[in-house]
């Protein structure tokens, strides 16, 4: 096997490696945003549920108190409210379903998270988060 056989083999790896420490970047910017009731996720629920879960996956970011990785639900909870989506009633299990989507229609938002990075986004969960002027916020 040559070296570029091999960078090439390793390539989807090394992608979806960096996808992820980028995707968990941008959740960890959502979970510091201040919750001025201004932003709205505007993808699927789905999408926002799968970035959150690989985010914690990552085990990278922390809890400000402990220091410890920070529970999932406790993501859940804060982007989900920050973002007026729907907090999952058990968010394990919705955002391993989420992940598991198959087929064209319904890659897992982490496949497409990385096409897009790929692709010259360099912010693509920002693409669904959209902020409401003070007008809009206030009906």
């Amino acid at each position: 096997m040559t070296e570029q056989t091999i960078a090439q083999n390793n390539r989807p790896a090394v992608c979806r490696q960096k996808a992820e420490q980028r995707l968990t970047a941008e959740v960890e910017q959502l979970l510091l945003a201040s919750d001025d009731g201004r932003s709205r996720w505007t993808g699927s629920k789905a999408d926002l549920y799968e970035a959150i879960y690989v985010a914690w996956d990552t085990h990278l970011i922390r809890d400000e108190a402990t220091g410890s990785p920070m529970l999932l639900k406790q993501m859940m909870v804060r982007v989900c409210r920050l973002m007026s989506v729907a907090v999952p009633a058990n968010p394990y299990s919705m955002a391993r379903r989420a992940a598991r989507r198959k087929g064209v229609k319904a890659a897992s938002y982490m496949e497409r998270y990385t096409h897009m990075l790929e692709h010259g986004n360099d912010s693509p969960l920002r693409r669904c988060v959209r902020r409401a002027d003070h007008s809009e916020s206030k009906h």
